[in-house]
């Protein structure tokens, strides 16, 4: 957060890129959206578009929400839901030892840096909320989920088929199996 509030950007290079990429009619998904920067970033350059943002910890997709209202933005659509490769319940993990290091770091396996359960989480498929929200087009997918980028994207097959999104996706050492 503090990158943020300071410079307004934590993800310099990515911004950059999107502020030229998107398009004001362009259907925005940010998968693992923490406190919205990626999401409120989109919204606000997509007047005719949308954003629909996933976000599964509680206390993140509260920081979201309170930031999408802050904001003003009505095209920004906030689930509690993250995105996997079946519907499912699972343990979301941080680092237990130092909470407050990586915040947003949250992840579905628990490795030597995520070692401590926070919450029951809801997994979804990006396939079935697109038809669930009756979207005709997705034209750009950002991921970052911690080490669960192969399952949100194996469930976003016919998502990625029909529609052909423009996908950025981040990768770990730590988490990426």
């Amino acid at each position: 957060g503090a990158a943020l509030f300071w410079t307004g950007f934590h993800e310099f290079n990515e911004m950059r890129f999107l502020n030229r990429y998107l398009k004001e009619d362009m259907v925005f998904v940010d998968v693992g959206a923490n406190q919205g920067e990626f999401a409120l970033f989109a919204a606000k350059r997509l007047h005719k578009g949308s954003v629909l943002a996933f976000e599964p910890m509680s206390m993140f997709f509260d920081r979201l929400v309170s930031n999408v209202a802050l904001n003003g933005f009505e095209n920004v659509k906030c689930l509690l839901l993250g995105l996997s490769d079946r519907a499912a319940k699972a343990q979301i993990y941080f680092n237990a030892t130092n909470p407050l290091n990586h915040e947003g770091l949250g992840s579905l396996y628990p490795v030597d840096m995520h070692d401590g359960s926070t919450e029951l989480i809801s997994l979804v498929t990006l396939d079935a909320v697109v038809e669930e929200q009756g979207l005709r087009k997705v034209d750009f997918i950002k991921i970052d989920v911690e080490g669960a980028e192969w399952a949100a994207l194996r469930g976003a097959e016919q998502v990625l088929r029909k529609y052909r999104p423009t996908l950025m996706v981040e990768l770990n050492h730590e988490t990426a199996a």
